[in-house]
């Protein structure tokens, strides 16, 4: 289902290739996005699509089908910025490997977060595995204008829910 206001719009349900395309064309397309500068519309893009990726590739089969696995939501923050919140569910056996590499992307300035991507790069063109690379996150810390917030909700039968935010600067 997607919804769409004037400056927000959202989704709930499984995430595939072709949703992530069309999402991406959607907002590429925005009239306001228009006027804004390439690289800026890029890290914004960038970020939506590495949440998207993210969802896709680390969302389980989940025994309640009514139950939304995946959930995007944007919104307009002023004329030079967008929020974006994403959020999936998950294993809670994994949880704390999860924020673990957080705290270790927040804690790093815009210089390490680089480095670490590098190394990171490297590290996929060696053994030639791009999904679950551990790119994504870096990604995101890169196209954001600040630290990546984010929360961990528990549920029922060994899931939790894993929400993301992030603002990125169009300017």
């Amino acid at each position: 289902m997607m919804r769409t206001g004037h400056d927000e719009w959202f989704y709930f349900g499984e995430v595939s290739e072709d949703l992530i395309n069309s999402v991406v064309s959607m907002v590429d397309t925005k009239p306001e996005l228009q006027a804004v500068s390439r690289p800026a519309r890029r890290r914004l893009l960038s970020a939506l699509v590495e949440c998207l990726q993210n969802m896709r590739n680390n969302t389980p089969a989940v025994p309640n089908d009514s139950i939304p696995n995946s959930i995007v939501f944007m919104r307009k923050i002023s004329d030079y910025e967008y929020g974006l919140r994403c959020g999936n569910i998950m294993m809670t056996a994994d949880v704390a490997k999860l924020e673990e590499r957080i705290k270790e992307i927040n804690s790093a300035d815009q210089d390490q977060i680089k480095e670490m991507y590098m190394k990171q790069m490297g590290v996929v063109l060696g053994d030639g595995n791009r999904k679950s690379a551990g790119l994504g996150l870096l990604e995101i810390a890169r196209s954001a204008s600040g630290k990546i917030d984010y929360r961990f909700i528990d549920m029922d039968g060994g899931f939790t829910f894993f929400c993301v935010d992030v603002n990125v600067q169009l300017n």
